[in-house]
C-alpha cells in the first residue's frame, strides 16, 4: 500500500513537540506523504512501550504516572474506534545528537492502544531527512552543529 492511498486528515493543523525543543508540523508531514507517495511499512513498537504506558492504580488507591507522551486514556477507553490502528503512524529520522533513530510524530494514541492490547507493531510511513527538516526547521541546527563539531575535531587533529 502507498501513503497516497491513506485518507490522511490534512485540513487541520497538528503539531508534535519533542522535549519542548522540536516542533514538528504534522499537517505538513501528511501533505508530503500524499504528494510524494511511498510504501507503508510495518513498525515494531517495543522500543516505545515506556513512552506510552497506561497509568497504574496502586494498592493504596493512588495512581502511578509514567514519563512519556501525553495519551488521553479516557478517550481510548470511551471511544476506541476513534483510534484506527490501520492508519499508519508517521515517523521521522532523528540526527545522531538526538539518538539517531526514528521517532513517531503522529499516532501516539494508536501506539498506546496497540501496546495496551498486547500488540507490537503498526503500519508506518517514514519521512526523509530533508522532509523532517522541512516540517521541523530546528532539526537543521542539530545536524549543523554535529557537522561543525566534526569539522573542528578534524582541524585540531591535523594541527
Amino acid at each position: 500500500m502507498l501513503s497516497s492511498e491513506i485518507a490522511w486528515n490534512t485540513a487541520e493543523f497538528e503539531a508534535h513537540n519533542l522535549m519542548d525543543v522540536l516542533r514538528f508540523n504534522v499537517q505538513k508531514a501528511k501533505q508530503l506523504v500524499v504528494e510524494a507517495p511511498r510504501e507503508v511499512q510495518s513498525c515494531g513498537l517495543s522500543g516505545l512501550r515506556n513512552f506510552a504506558r497506561r497509568p497504574e492504580k496502586m494498592p493504596d488507591g493512588s495512581t502511578r504516572m509514567y514519563m512519556g507522551m501525553y495519551v488521553k486514556w479516557k478517550a481510548i477507553d470511551a471511544e476506541p474506534e476513534r483510534f484506527d490502528c490501520s492508519i499508519p503512524i508517521l515517523l521521522v529520522p532523528l540526527p545522531e545528537r538526538l539518538g539517531g533513530s526514528v521517532w513517531p510524530i503522529d499516532g501516539w494514541h494508536r501506539i498506546a492502544k496497540t501496546l495496551d492490547a498486547g500488540g507490537d507493531e503498526l503500519p508506518a510511513v517514514l519521512l526523509t531527512e530533508a522532509e523532517a527538516v522541512e516540517i521541523c526547521p530546528q532539526l537543521a541546527e542539530f545536524q549543523g552543529k554535529k557537522k561543525k563539531a566534526a569539522k573542528r575535531r578534524g582541524e585540531r587533529n591535523q594541527a
